[in-house]
């Protein structure tokens, strides 16, 4: 019986392994985390956002999909959560097991039981994102060329909305030494190339606060790279310096930026 049992799990091991196939009637299932700690993400893919960790050993349900070498997680609140296959050991278990269970994730919106209570609480330590980044740009300022430095940091108000702040430093000749602070808001979205790589663009626009000359609005995008949670992005920012001083002339600068960033 152990036998037929052992080569049941390898048969349905093997039948995953294979794609992106439906587990619908397999209604019973769990895995278990196999590394000391697994992310439990929104999507499934390796750069989806976070939304908290489980230690090893633990035990969770999964609920009709494996897709791209992820596992659906079952949730009370039917908020879609997904666990890596190479986070975790799929195992069968029986309806008694399921039941039983004590550790299953529950999505952040749920408002029933302790699981959804703990669940809250895991989501509340993984925190928002913040990344940060280097960033080095040219443009010309009354028909002078200047080179400017900034430090970016992003903050994640939602997947694909950043709050940024990016203090910088300018130093052109003939010129007295600027320095200031640029604050936006910016929309992103991100084109998924594997597990750990993606392109990333970005669109939004804020305000230039410095400390002599226009502090003015101004609108900027870029196109980047990540992979392995390091990025390289290429931008263009227009900043509208005639829109408060007529007599001051608009600046256009190209950005290179190389950043990485984590979850909190």
């Amino acid at each position: 019986m152990k036998k037929i049992e052992g080569f049941g799990s390898l048969l349905l091991g093997i039948l995953l392994g294979l794609g992106n196939i439906s587990l619908a009637q397999a209604k019973n299932l769990e895995v278990r985390v196999n590394v000391k700690e697994a992310s439990i993400r929104e999507a499934p893919n390796g750069t989806a956002k976070v939304v908290l960790k489980v230690a090893s050993g633990k035990i969770l349900a999964i609920d009709g999909v494996r897709k791209n070498g992820f596992f659906k997680l079952k949730t009370k609140s039917g908020k879609e959560l997904w666990i890596s296959d190479r986070e975790a050991k799929l195992k069968e278990a029986s309806k008694e097991e399921v039941d039983a269970a004590k550790d299953l994730v529950e999505g952040s919106d749920s408002d029933d039981g302790q699981d959804g209570k703990e669940a809250d609480d895991d989501t509340k330590k993984s925190g928002k994102k913040i990344t940060f980044d280097l960033g080095l740009s040219s443009g010309a300022s009354n028909g002078s060329g200047y080179l400017e430095l900034n430090l970016g940091v992003n903050y994640y108000l939602k997947p694909w909305l950043i709050f940024r702040n990016a203090p910088f430093y300018r130093r052109a000749v003939g010129e007295s030494k600027i320095f200031g602070l640029d604050s936006s808001l910016n929309g992103v979205t991100s084109l998924e190339l594997g597990k750990v790589a993606g392109v990333n663009f970005l669109a939004g626009g804020g305000y230039r606060f410095r400390n002599v000359g226009t502090s003015a609005p101004f609108l900027e995008g870029a196109v980047g790279v990540n992979l392995a949670g390091f990025g390289i992005q290429l931008g263009i920012k227009q900043i509208y310096n005639s829109m408060i001083d007529e007599a001051s002339d608009n600046e256009t600068q190209f950005i290179v930026q190389a950043g990485g960033g984590a979850s909190f």
